[in-house]
C-alpha cells in the first residue's frame, strides 16, 4: 500500500483541478463558436399583381436580410445565393447591383459585418412574368455562406418564398410618403357637462 502525503495529494488536487477549469474553458469556447448559426430573413410568401389594360405588371419588393445568433463572434462577407428557377413563367426579377446573376442562379454580396439582428441586406424587385396566368405560383429559394474567424459558415436549407400572381386593384404601397404631424392639438365643439 503506499503512502500519499498531504502535501502530494493537495499538488494532485490542484493540478487536476487546473487541467479541468482548462478543459472547460475550452468546450466553452468551441460551444460559443458551434452555437452560432446564419439564418435568412425571407417572406414566406409573396403576391405580385398582374399588369393592367396590356400594360407591364407594376414591380414589387422583394427584401432579404442576413443575420446570426452569437454576437461574440464576428460574422463578415455574406453571400446569399438565389435559386429562381421555380419562378419561370411566372414572375421575373430585377436585380440590383450587388447580385451577379448567372442562369437561374444568382450570388448576392453583404458587405460588413452580419449583425445579429436581422438587417435587409438585398433588396430585388420582382413582378408576374408576361404572359403569367392569375393564380400560378413559382417559388424562389435561398442558401447563404460567411465567413468567421474559424472558417465558413452556411445556412441551414429550407429558406424559400412562394409568390403567386394576383389580379384585382393594386393596393400596395411601394414608398408612401412621410405625413406631417399635426401641429396643434385638435378642437372639440359640443356641450360642457
Amino acid at each position: 500500500m503506499h503512502r500519499l502525503s498531504v502535501g502530494r495529494a493537495l499538488r494532485l488536487g490542484a493540478c487536476g483541478a487546473a487541467v479541468a477549469g482548462l478543459f472547460v474553458i475550452g468546450l466553452g469556447a468551441g460551444t460559443a463558436a458551434a452555437s452560432d448559426t446564419l439564418w435568412i430573413q425571407s417572406p414566406y410568401e409573396l403576391n405580385v399583381p398582374l399588369g393592367v389594360d396590356g400594360d407591364e405588371a407594376p414591380d414589387r419588393s422583394l427584401d432579404l436580410g442576413l443575420y446570426h445568433d452569437n454576437s461574440n463572434v464576428s460574422v463578415t462577407d455574406g453571400r446569399l445565393t438565389l435559386d429562381v428557377s421555380g419562378l419561370a413563367g411566372v414572375a421575373d426579377i430585377i436585380w440590383p447591383a450587388n447580385c451577379t446573376p448567372e442562369g437561374t442562379v444568382a450570388v448576392c454580396t453583404v458587405d460588413g459585418e452580419i449583425p445579429v439582428t436581422n438587417v435587409d441586406a438585398v433588396h430585388l424587385g420582382i413582378r408576374a412574368a408576361t404572359g403569367a396566368l392569375k393564380g400560378a405560383q413559382g417559388t424562389v429559394s435561398y442558401t447563404a455562406t460567411a465567413t468567421t474567424p474559424s472558417g465558413t459558415m452556411k445556412s441551414p436549407q429550407g429558406f424559400s418564398t412562394t409568390v403567386t400572381v394576383a389580379s384585382g386593384p393594386d393596393l400596395a404601397l411601394n414608398d408612401p410618403a412621410r405625413r406631417r404631424a399635426c401641429s396643434r392639438a385638435p378642437t372639440f365643439r359640443g356641450r360642457s357637462a
